[in-house]
């Protein structure tokens, strides 16, 4: 996982960019990781998105479940 909060994304999704623009509007301020830059920003978002709980809808719905604002 990465040092602060993150948001994992995918640009060519339309609610990315919809996200990251409301998200700067606010001036709230991520690290946004590109889920498909690295074999590890996947693995690392398919760990999450594979065992919480908060992905449980996700899941049964088939979806891919990004983007993925993560706060810890």
């Amino acid at each position: 996982y990465y040092e602060k909060d993150y948001v994992l994304w995918q640009p060519t999704l339309t609610t990315c960019p919809q996200l990251t623009e409301v998200l700067s509007k606010n001036n709230v301020v991520f690290e946004y990781v590109e889920i498909t830059d690295s074999m590890k920003n996947l693995k690392s978002f398919l760990k999450l998105r594979d065992k919480r709980d908060e992905f449980a809808i996700v899941r049964r719905l088939h979806n891919v479940g990004i983007p993925c604002l993560v706060v810890d």
